[in-house]
């Protein structure tokens, strides 16, 4: 790939400016010359024996020379010592090269071309695609020995150090028209000259003369180095650096481009940008970088944290032509965007890190069609997007073998785009605040398994979900439906988007926790409606009241729960499914008011078929007509206080009311139902169901006294109204200020689930203090044996009650081995 072109040796350095200007009529055209390299320090060729006043010219060398290292820590070691004589040969170290980024590649969508083909230089840093102008040159050369450019006798055996290197090509242009040749290093001694010719030897991609061809002085320059003398698809890695100030110069201009400031050597220049940025992911907040690699480099070549040097090499050379297997355990790699149709498979605790780079802009973007498998090989999979750009996943991904099976959005945008025939599974979702985008693709669905995770603190997504394509976008939590899947937890705290009419759809037993302010938006206000297809959806953390929806969202509950989390309030409209073989509920321990006609508990098209305070799923979802307790995903916070401020108490209605200590207090230890406004509508009794808990908030039998009476407004508030609170009493008759004991007509209880933990009966009834408070009451019944003792003639009654008794306990047993979730 290279020529060298001996020559003799000058005894007397020559003068850059006269050197060019040689160049420039020996090839009969205009020259532009670039500086480039490490520092141009007193081992480069290119140092200027002005730079220093010492004896030994030293006050102009860098005293912390930054060097090029390999992802594993190593310099860019040569291969072989300094050579000797007038053509010492290579001491062939790491490869670099200089180029630039293409935002776009033409109408042929490859590098290089004219016309319609011809690439666009890009403005912004790493946006698009790298072209290289100069070919693949060497870290580390033999620069020979050298004397002073005044004569006098200073010669040093002048070996650039591994790791180092400074180069200054030269691109001709020859009647308007660039020549597809770089001189390197013309104004050193010529042998160590490198001069590209045409055909198979050329030192630089065969577009060079188109690429120089299209080049301005705003395009933005750069330098990439890599870990080895020489690419391996896969293997080997590179790094690419950029300076916002390293700009091609233009016809007859010179441009440095060196990683010390030029005017103070001891300092790195601050501009310094680089494509992967270690030290931007390694403050401690982002534990993923620590797996980039397991051994530690430093920052000037002092022992430390590869985290803190930007100097390695973390990107891995890939084409995407063949597969990519990271088959190690415990083995990370990071891309520069993904292209292709390859598959890519990790899982032995792997870390795949897709970063695309855009500083200065969120264009840059990249799409893979291809699939990334998790192979589940002794750990998970997880996938990182890093950098401000765009990556975009039309293929599989299929990760959910283990607990490590995760997704981070870290930054930028990744987008989802699911072709026909795949699919998006992860175990669960995590990031700071880069954004997921849902785009309309075959499947607008994707699934977070939680198939092997039982912690779920990791489990917060913090970016933007952006919905596009004007679709019904699917999320589904949990893709089991074992009652402890009802427990699996994602967390979304950052903020929905769309700029269109798309739709959000919750599905899965698990729960999906909404904590972010989702009613103003950058990105496009969420002002659409949300479905819930089963599990629940929860509205805020329960602390600081900070969630927010907009208010022209619609959240319409088809089967599934609805949670407005403790400090919370929303004001959206809320309705039910107009399928009468779905079950909808409502509850949770905030507040929620809505307008109009405010909130529907019945069982008509449209209307909320359960009201459950508190958190959790308290009956079966599987049948409006079940009143089974199941009692799944609530912890200890199954019992609250939820608050309603326009309530309608409809035909049909069902208020799942749990109660955990006899001798506890409203809000605490039973369910309250607390209101502004309440009416109630339709000509039947309204149906209370009565579940008893235990204290961890599973189903079971209570604490306290349960054979205690509880009477009048001694007994259990469950819908708490404001002093002489307005109720609409409907077809009911008034009671009046004096209130009293409310016959059956008026609720329709259901004891079933209490009895049957509890193993006795008592009377339950409702009491109305005539303010706008109700109360259950309870009457405890003496045990059947009881009218056993009391007289002979009632042996028969009392056998009969007690094989009813025991005939609907064995009927409820039944039911609860075969619970129906």
């Amino acid at each position: 790939m290279f020529i060298l072109c001996p020559s003799l040796r000058l005894s007397k350095r020559i003068s850059p400016v006269i050197l060019l200007l040689s160049l420039g009529s020996i090839l009969h055209g205009q020259t532009t010359t670039i500086r480039w390299g490490t520092h141009e320090g007193i081992t480069s060729p290119l140092w200027e024996a002005d730079w220093g006043t010492g004896p030994n010219y030293t006050d102009g060398i860098p005293s912390a020379v930054q060097t090029l290292r390999s992802l594993s820590g190593n310099l860019g070691n040569s291969d072989g010592g300094p050579g000797t004589g007038s053509s010492p040969a290579w001491s062939k170290g790491a490869l670099v090269e200089l180029g630039f980024f293409a935002s776009s590649l033409g109408s042929d969508n490859a590098i290089g071309g004219t016309g319609g083909n011809a690439d666009t230089p890009s403005t912004n840093l790493f946006e698009g695609t790298w072209i290289p102008v100069t070919g693949l040159t060497h870290v580390g050369q033999d620069w020979g020995t050298r004397t002073t450019n005044d004569g006098s006798a200073f010669e040093q055996k002048l070996t650039v150090d591994a790791g180092e290197y400074a180069f200054s090509s030269v691109f001709t242009n020859n009647a308007g028209t660039w020549q597809d040749y770089v001189r390197h290093n013309n104004d050193a001694d010529s042998s160590y000259e490198i001069i590209a010719t045409t055909g198979s030897n050329s030192d630089q991609p065969a577009s060079l003369a188109d690429s120089t061809a299209i080049l301005t002085t705003s395009t933005k320059l750069g330098i990439r180095f890599y870990d080895a003398n020489s690419k391996a698809n896969g293997t080997t890695r590179y790094n690419t650096v950029m300076n916002a100030n390293w700009l091609w110069p233009g016809l007859s201009g010179n441009e440095e481009m060196y990683l010390h400031d030029i005017s103070n050597p001891d300092n790195l220049d601050s501009n310094l940008r680089f494509e992967f940025d270690n030290t931007t992911y390694g403050d401690g907040n982002t534990a993923f970088t620590a797996k980039v690699s397991n051994t530690t480099v430093s920052d000037h070549g002092t022992p430390g944290d590869l985290n803190t040097d930007d100097f390695v090499t973390t990107l891995t050379y890939w084409t995407g032509g063949v597969a990519l297997n990271m088959h190690s355990a415990n083995e990370n790699t990071v891309l520069s965007g993904v292209e292709g149709a390859s598959t890519i498979t990790g899982g032995s605790d792997n870390m795949l890190t897709i970063n695309v780079n855009g500083v200065g802009t969120t264009s840059n973007a990249y799409s893979f069609t291809g699939d990334i498998v998790d192979t589940g090989a002794s750990g998970g999979l997880e996938v990182v997007k890093t950098g401000t750009g765009k990556q975009t996943l039309t293929g599989s991904m299929n990760m959910v073998s283990d607990t490590d099976s995760v997704l981070n959005v870290y930054e930028g945008t990744l987008t989802l785009a699911t072709a026909s025939g795949k699919t998006h599974s992860v175990e669960y979702l995590k990031g700071e605040s880069g954004t997921l985008e849902l785009a309309d693709g075959d499947s607008d669905l994707i699934t977070l398994g939680f198939a092997n995770t039982t912690s779920f603190t990791d489990a917060d997504f913090k970016g933007n979900l952006l919905l596009s394509g004007n679709a019904a976008h699917t999320v589904k939590i949990a893709s089991g439906t074992a009652a402890s899947d009802y427990d699996k937890e994602q967390t979304f705290s950052g903020s929905l988007a769309t700029a269109g009419t798309d739709t959000f759809v919750k599905d899965g037993v698990g729960k999906l926790r909404l904590t972010g302010d989702s009613s103003t938006n950058a990105l496009g206000n969420f002002d659409n409606a949300i479905t819930v297809n089963h599990g629940t959806l929860i509205i805020g953390d329960g602390s600081d009241g900070g969630a927010d929806l907009h208010g022209s969202t619609t959240i319409t509950l088809e089967t599934g729960k609805l949670e407005i989390a403790n400090a919370e309030s929303i004001g959206n409209t809320i309705t039910g499914s107009n399928t009468s073989t779905k079950k909808s509920m409502i509850g949770g321990k905030g507040s929620l008011t809505t307008g109009g006609d405010g909130l529907k508990i019945g069982s008509a098209n449209g209307e909320i078929d359960v009201i459950s305070p508190g958190h959790g799923i308290s009956s079966s979802l599987s049948s409006t007509n079940s009143q089974q307790q199941v009692s799944l995903g609530n912890g200890s916070d199954s019992t609250g206080t939820f608050t309603v401020t326009n309530l309608n108490l409809n035909q049909g209605g069902v208020f799942d009311w749990e109660i955990s200590d006899f001798g506890g207090s409203a809000g605490s230890d039973w369910d309250v139902l607390a209101f502004t406004d309440l009416d109630f509508q339709g000509d039947s009794a309204f149906d209370i169901n009565i579940f008893s808990l235990q204290s961890n908030g599973t189903v079971g039998a209570n604490a306290g006294n349960t054979f205690s009476d509880k009477q009048n407004t001694s007994g259990f508030k469950f819908l708490d109204g404001p002093n002489h609170a307005a109720v609409d009493w409907g077809n009911f008759t008034n009671p009046g200020t004096g209130g009293g004991t409310l016959s059956s007509a008026y609720f329709n209880i259901n004891q079933q689930g209490w009895s049957h933990y509890n193993h006795h009966f008592g009377d339950w009834g409702v009491y109305y203090d005539g303010a706008g408070d109700f109360y259950l009451e309870f009457s405890a019944v003496p045990e059947p044996s009881t009218y056993v003792m009391v007289t002979g003639l009632l042996m028969l009654p009392g056998y009969n009650f007690v094989r009813r008794i025991r005939k609907k306990k064995e009927a409820q047993a039944k039911e609860e081995e075969n619970p129906i979730c």
